[in-house]
């Protein structure tokens, strides 16, 4: 009888666990796969293109694999049901949570921080800058004086007292708060510093060419006792600063860490946020020489709801699903007298567009700024003050050209990765008198820096 009982109870669960197995064969190999994520706001694998010669040498074979995987459906829900199973994956003391992504590199150089922005030297500004005389009040700024400043590092926090590709330092959650543990290293931000003096060197004393790399969230709301197995953000930087030659350095720490207490950066998202663009924005334009305006002269907007790409990276903490954000973007008040143009990486197909997206939806509130990366966006503004700038950045670079549409006659926009023309090139056949570059310290020191002598090379 026992054995009856047994056996009765093998085939309830054999066949208990063939129906399990068949359906969820079945769900995996009709249902609709998705092809965009918004916890990770990036494209997933498409099922790969079949030629001979992808079958042979395995390529066809390993796309379909990451096809497969990549595009599990229901994907998102799946993930976000088991957030709370993935946070254990991480270290929970003290209400910080370290979801491990890789070694990160000890800090090099002095822990003291003290930051040095230097005066231009040997490098023509033309005088042609013109006020503002249509709109809201406005700001003329026309020097840049050296200036000193000592940055503070709390006993509690990082460098204050508050909270480019892939991420491969690890991440910590604090107070519902991502950041990414930033690992460069001197030799790399030397190397991007030589290659921006290259740019300088070929365009010569009638061209300006400007440095302004942007730090990450973690200089300014890091725990102290995580700050210090990080690299430090603002040595890597002074060490930039001190290889730059006669290229015009933008030190945007003081200011950023002025503002800190203000919504300048993401929390669930690796970007700063367009309000920290604004402020480095009106620190470029101080250096520059040129025109600024204050930020009364835009119109606010705003998407409720917000959770950013350090959700998906952190394998889908769900103190940042919880505690959603508001994403602000902002407008100047006389956007639609703006010639906003789309362009391929090639700079042809010219589209007209806007330069604040405002249908965009709230998981992809950041592409807001630009719409997103591989384009060349050219503006051509109501200013005419004789001055082109051409921006080379990362993704960062997206929320900063809304902020200068005052400051310069023509703006375009160019991101590092996607640009397929010779930079010198189309520099000098734009009329370029101004260029900038601005990636944030994970690209200056990591695999987006050698891009910039590609595309002046190629």
């Amino acid at each position: 009888m026992k054995i009856r009982k047994a056996n009765k109870a093998k085939i309830i669960c054999i066949t208990s666990l063939s129906c399990v197995l068949v359906l969820g064969t079945f769900f995996l190999l009709f249902a609709t796969r998705p092809t965009y994520s918004d916890t990770e706001k990036r494209d997933l694998a498409k099922f790969p293109k079949f030629t001979i010669k992808t079958l042979f040498n395995g390529d066809f074979g390993s796309g379909v694999v990451e096809w497969f995987s990549d595009t599990v459906p229901k994907r998102s829900e799946f993930l976000n049901k088991s957030s709370d199973i993935k946070k254990g994956f991480g270290v929970d003391k003290d209400g910080v949570t370290v979801i491990d992504g890789g070694d990160v590199i000890k800090p090099n150089g002095e822990s003291a921080i003290t930051e040095v922005s230097k005066p231009p030297v040997d490098v023509i500004i033309p005088d042609t800058t013109t006020p503002v005389t249509t709109g809201p009040a406005t700001t003329q700024i026309t020097s840049t004086q050296a200036v000193v400043t000592t940055v503070k590092v709390d006993d509690n926090f990082g460098v204050g007292d508050a909270d480019g590709g892939v991420i491969s330092n690890g991440i910590i959650v604090y107070k519902n708060r991502g950041m990414q543990r930033f690992g460069g290293t001197y030799a790399a931000g030397s190397n991007y510093a030589a290659y921006v003096n290259a740019f300088k060197a070929d365009l010569g004393p009638n061209v300006n060419v400007y440095s302004m790399v942007i730090p990450t969230a973690q200089t300014f709301y890091m725990p102290k006792k995580y700050l210090d197995e990080c690299a430090s953000e603002p040595d890597n930087m002074t060490n930039i600063r001190n290889h730059l030659d006669g290229v015009i350095d933008v030190n945007i720490i003081p200011t950023l860490m002025e503002h800190k207490n203000e919504e300048t950066y993401l929390r669930t998202d690796h970007h700063w946020a367009p309000l920290g663009a604004y402020y480095a924005a009106e620190e470029f334009a101080k250096v520059a020489k040129t025109n600024f305006v204050p930020l009364s002269t835009y119109t606010k907007l705003s998407w409720s709801g917000y959770v950013g790409t350090l959700y998906g990276y952190s394998n889908n903490n769900p103190d940042l699903k919880n505690n959603p954000e508001t994403f602000y973007n902002y407008e100047i008040f006389d956007a639609d007298k703006l010639d906003c143009k789309y362009y391929t990486s090639s700079y042809t197909n010219p589209v007209t567009t806007t330069l604040i997206w405002k249908t965009v939806s709230t998981p992809n509130a950041y592409l807001s700024s630009m719409g997103g990366d591989d384009k060349i966006n050219d503006i051509r503004t109501t200013m005419d003050t004789g001055r082109t700038l051409i921006i080379f950045k990362d993704s960062y670079g997206n929320s900063l050209q809304p902020f200068l549409t005052k400051s310069f006659s023509r703006i375009i926009t160019v991101d590092l990765r996607y640009f397929k023309l010779n930079a010198i090139q189309f520099i000098k056949d734009q009329g370029v008198t101004d260029v900038l570059f601005c990636p944030n310290t994970f690209s200056a020191c990591g695999t987006i820096a050698p891009m910039i002598d590609k595309i002046r090379t190629q």
